[in-house]
């Protein structure tokens, strides 16, 4: 894709945030089923639930440049969104790569799919049994990790089955447009089963994405605190004079330039993925949320200014989706492993 088309996705990202997402900012921070569809339907009519699959399945191939683009204005724009919409692209390229046919179901949630291995959360011998705590983006099927015997298994869901229970709990977590809560399989039967893909490349994918969508939440951190700091006047100057302001914004700034070159590096590489690249960007955006906090000093904990919920969306994907601790622990692990041989 040229960069004159890579523009033309950003503009039509930035005109749907100007017209769908921003008048419903309020009402995104809850579960919303109904606003959720709608919004799905507006990234279903862009073409952005089809993107980097395969042309004969349907698909947009684009660049990594433009699928980083893609996830950077869906991170500025609606975290949660963004967060779907890759549940959605990597458990489809887990299909394609497994060999499965794509259905026909709206969206789908791959559990771990940072991991090129992943832990089965789930039993499979015959039927699917166990439970797990998920974020559900009110898919009509999904793809989850199984365990037959020793083996890992790529099964494919349907949710309106016998045997399938979500029951969602409220939650101060972040991502809030859709529900948390607890999804249980006892005796759901897959509609596929196949051997879990070897490759390890929608790891790296799931990676890159993740990565992406937490540089455009850095930058909105920017763009808000910037603003902030260019409108307040205390202590006979403008806030942005201070050096102490200077010193929080500054480091905020400076994270896009960084995770924008760690998401397009991730999507270009050759390897299996490992979830390194948004374990260490989801520690950068944190701080870029606490500092953007302190920045608006008690303000910024107020829900007027966002910037304490994409601090809240940030912590979610770092415990529920990426569960950065234990990844950085087993990417140091498997170092140690590398350099004892």
């Amino acid at each position: 894709m040229s960069p004159r088309e890579d523009d033309a996705i950003a503009r039509s990202l930035r005109g749907l945030r100007e017209r769908r997402i921003a008048p419903v900012w309020d009402r995104m921070d809850e579960p919303d089923a109904v606003l959720f569809e709608s919004l799905w339907e507006d990234l279903v009519a862009l073409g952005l639930t089809a993107i980097g699959l395969p042309e004969e399945h349907g698909g947009v191939e684009l660049e990594a440049s433009s699928l980083a683009s893609v996830l950077t204005e869906l991170g500025a724009a609606a975290p949660a969104l963004g967060c779907a919409l890759i549940g959605h692209l990597t458990a489809t390229a887990l299909l394609v790569n497994a060999g499965v046919p794509i259905g026909e179901g709206r969206g789908a949630l791959a559990f771990s799919p940072l991991d090129a291995r992943p832990a089965a959360r789930f039993a499979l011998a015959g039927s699917l049994s166990g439970a797990v705590r998920v974020g559900l983006a009110w898919p009509s099927w999904i793809v989850v990790p199984a365990r037959r015997d020793t083996e890992p298994r790529l099964c494919v869901v349907a949710l309106r089955q016998r045997g399938v229970r979500f029951e969602g709990r409220p939650s101060s977590h972040g991502l809030r447009l859709f529900p948390f809560g607890t999804l249980t399989l006892e005796g759901a039967i897959p509609s596929y089963e196949v051997a879990w893909p070897e490759a390890g490349r929608t790891a790296a994918l799931a990676d890159g994405l993740v990565t992406a969508l937490l540089c455009g939440m850095a930058s909105e951190l920017a763009d808000r605190a910037m603003s902030f700091a260019f409108d307040r006047y205390q202590g006979g100057k403008m806030i942005r004079d201070h050096d102490a302001v200077r010193a929080l914004v500054g480091p905020i700034e400076l994270a896009r330039r960084p995770l924008a070159a760690l998401a397009l590096a991730t999507l270009t590489q050759d390897e299996p993925g490992d979830g390194g690249a948004s374990a260490f960007a989801a520690d950068i955006v944190r701080q870029a949320g606490l500092d953007a906090i302190q920045t608006m000093g008690g303000s910024g904990y107020m829900q007027d200014y966002g910037v304490e919920r994409y601090l809240r969306d940030a912590g979610t994907l770092e415990t529920s989706w990426i569960h950065a601790a234990a990844r950085r622990r087993e990417i140091a692990r498997a170092r140690f492993a590398e350099m004892e041989r």
